[in-house]
């Protein structure tokens, strides 16, 4: 029988399986290694014979991404619309695009892996839509410009948190603070954007 490095010796347990927790990094120098790809392999058999879930996390294109393992081969992105094959995902790992695989309690990858608030929308969705993929009130369904509490109106509270995001202008602001506030879209939050904010301003 083939030797699996990732099962411990002794009977089957009812507790969470033994190779969850296990984890590899690949990046430009060992994504092509033989001992890496088998590793990768058994983490996949495992997931295909539904006793874990597998989540691959990295940074690409500047961006942190998120992949949740689905079986045969294929891995769900943190975009609804696109999903990889195990190798594609593999060779897309690089210098400073390094990838880490985990292991993960079984039913719990998608959580992990492209949907941490678990309220439908995946992670990197809901940052392109200027949505917060960690609260759950907070979907691309219901994100309104100046609304930074997703509360659904414009108050002091949102005032508050658009002096905490000021920056003048030509000086870039962070991409939470573009997206709620940074209404002419330059980058910066200024006292062009404070004029579009007072217009919006409804109170609680």
């Amino acid at each position: 029988n083939r030797i699996n490095p990732l099962e411990l010796p002794g009977p089957l347990s009812q507790d969470t399986h033994a190779a969850v927790g296990q984890q590899i990094t690949i990046d430009a120098l060992n994504k092509n290694e033989n001992t890496v790809k088998r590793l990768i392999t058994d983490m996949m058999v495992l997931a295909d014979e539904q006793v874990v879930g597998l989540v691959v996390k990295g940074v690409q294109d500047d961006s942190a991404r998120g992949y949740h393992y689905l079986g045969n081969d294929r891995f769900q992105s943190d975009r609804e619309d696109e999903r990889v094959k195990a190798k594609e995902l593999r060779q897309s790992a690089g210098d400073g695009a390094e990838l880490t695989y985990t292991v993960v309690p079984l039913g719990t990858g998608r959580r992990i892996g492209i949907d941490r608030d678990e309220d439908g929308f995946f992670d990197r969705d809901e940052l392109d839509a200027c949505s917060d993929p960690a609260n759950p009130a907070s979907t691309p369904d219901n994100v309104k410009p100046a609304d930074a509490d997703f509360d659904g109106d414009v108050d002091l509270v949102d005032y508050g948190r658009f002096t905490l995001c000021f920056t003048g202008p030509d000086e870039l602001a962070t991409r939470e603070c573009a997206c709620v506030f940074d209404f002419d879209d330059d980058g910066d939050v200024d006292l062009t954007d404070l004029g579009e904010f007072i217009e919006l301003l409804t109170g609680p």
